[in-house]
């Protein structure tokens, strides 16, 4: 399957796929940052170039470590592996048949065909993408778009905001592995790095949002809120929320909880 088509990157493991398959031709193999900035393209409806570009890096990481774990145990799975060394290690394109070589499927074992420095060379990459993107983001205007909303008792009543987290967490709005410090920037103002994990439904959220907004408890932030609920939210298949979808939602068929629960930041 071309991982291109793979939307939307939702397992460790489907990240993976798209990253090992930069060693499928000798193209992209020398020329990583044409092969990701082509990756983000196809994405870009689904993910910020900065998730997607840090989050390529890590996962490229965990990849090159893998990868020698099979060096050290002479191009060999290791007696204790795990999913992602088997996956680098079942790849046609780190571990496979010479290809310049006719019916070599039929005569020769495995081998590896990429080393190290590919592995050097691609991260290095990366790194470049995530600089070039947050040196445009940051000279793009004078006033850059806000990130995340900014709670207007966020330096005088900060508890409130951990209240509000609890409660969502315990009513099953949010993600169970959701961290308090990753939270708590959704209402900082700030950068946004790792989106909240949504796993009420679209309708909740969207409600959240508005109420978030009509109650005055965040900055008026006028028609950009829908911006950047969908930097802050993503569902709970790893995929931001679109935001004409998000604005247009009606008010879910119990309201009364997500008001409730928003009390917490009287």
């Amino acid at each position: 399957m071309d991982s291109t088509r793979d939307y939307p990157l939702s397992t460790d493991y489907m990240w993976f796929k798209m990253i090992l398959e930069s060693f499928k031709d000798q193209t992209s193999r020398d020329n990583p940052v044409e092969y990701f900035m082509h990756q983000f393209s196809v994405r870009k409806d689904f993910f910020e170039p900065d998730f997607f570009f840090t989050q390529s890096k890590e996962h490229a990481v965990s990849l090159k470590k893998a990868f020698e774990h099979i060096l050290s145990n002479n191009n060999n799975l290791p007696d204790f592996s795990s999913s992602i060394i088997d996956q680098v290690y079942k790849c046609e394109f780190v571990f496979g048949y010479d290809p310049s070589v006719e019916f070599a499927i039929l005569f020769e074992d495995r081998k590896q065909l990429i080393e190290l420095s590919d592995f050097d060379n691609m991260i290095s990459a990366i790194d470049s993408l995530i600089l070039k993107n947050r040196t445009v983001k940051s000279v793009k205007s004078k006033k850059p778009n806000q990130s995340s909303f900014r709670y207007k008792k966020y330096d005088t009543a900060p508890l409130k905001i951990n209240k509000l987290y609890k409660e969502l967490k315990r009513k099953n709005f949010i993600h169970p592995d959701t961290r308090l410090v990753n939270f708590r920037k959704v209402f900082s103002g700030g950068e946004i790095v790792k989106p909240i994990i949504w796993i009420g439904n679209i309708t909740e959220l969207g409600y959240f949002i508005k109420q978030l907004d009509n109650l005055s408890y965040v900055e008026d932030l006028k028609y950009e809120k829908w911006p950047v609920a969908v930097r802050c939210f993503m569902n709970q298949h790893g995929t931001l929320f679109n935001k004409t979808k998000l604005r247009s939602q009606k008010k879910p068929a119990t309201p009364g909880i997500i008001d409730s629960l928003l009390e917490e930041l009287k």
